[in-house]
Order: structure tokens, then C-alpha cells, then sequence
């Protein structure tokens, strides 16, 4: 169900073998809480609809007025996850944007991506 003001995020698919494709782009998992950040209503949200608001305060490293597809995460030092230290808040968090969902009030999924 899209509850109202949230874009709804896609569902990833399990596959034995795996996709490569030159028409898809694809994006690194990491071990973290994926949710879309929504710079204009201040808010992180969860694919269920959910809002995750221990990690809010990574919204104050993303510009206004934009909403991302991300991952709230913490990494050391080579770009590594540490879940344990994001899950027990033993480091300060970051986003990283996947994708870039609206951009000042308009919606950017039907266009396509860059290099397509």
C-alpha cells in the first residue's frame, strides 16, 4: 500500500544465479537499515511505511527538498560496514544514497537514469 507522501521503494528478488545485464545498473548492499530519506518532510522511512526515527539525524548531511533510496550505515575507515556499531550506536551513522527519487517537488522514477 503507498502511504500518502511516500514514493514506494523497489523490492529486490531472490535469484540462484547471479544477473548481469548492460541495461541494468546495479548498487553495493550494505549492512544496514535501507530507507528513503525524505529531505522536505524530515523523515527517513522504512519499506514497510514505517518511520525509523533513531536515524533522523542523518537527514542533516542530505541538501533540502530532495528525497533518496538508501541505507543508513556506519563504515570504518575503508568504506567497510559495521553493523554491530551502527545497531548498538557505538559510531555516528551516514546515508548512503542510492538513488535520487524527487528532486524539488518532482518525481524522478519514470525518467530514465543517466548513461541509459
Amino acid at each position: 500500500m503507498l502511504h500518502p507522501g511516500l514514493l514506494p521503494l523497489i523490492n529486490p528478488v531472490r535469484r540462484l544465479e547471479p544477473f548481469d545485464h548492460p541495461d541494468w545498473l546495479f548498487e553495493a548492499k550494505f549492512d544496514g537499515f535501507r530507507a528513503a530519506a525524505d529531505t522536505v518532510r524530515g523523515r527517513l522511512i522504512l519499506r514497510n511505511g514505517n518511520r525509523l526515527k533513531r536515524f533522523e539525524k542523518v537527514l542533516d548531511l542530505l541538501p533540502a527538498g530532495f528525497m533518496f533510496d538508501g541505507e543508513v550505515v556506519v563504515l570504518d575507515d575503508a568504506g567497510r560496514p559495521l553493523f554491530n556499531e551502527l545497531l548498538f550506536g557505538r559510531r555516528r551513522p551516514t546515508y548512503v544514497a542510492f538513488d535520487l527519487l524527487m528532486a524539488n517537488g518532482v518525481d524522478l522514477r519514470p525518467l530514465p537514469a543517466p548513461g541509459s
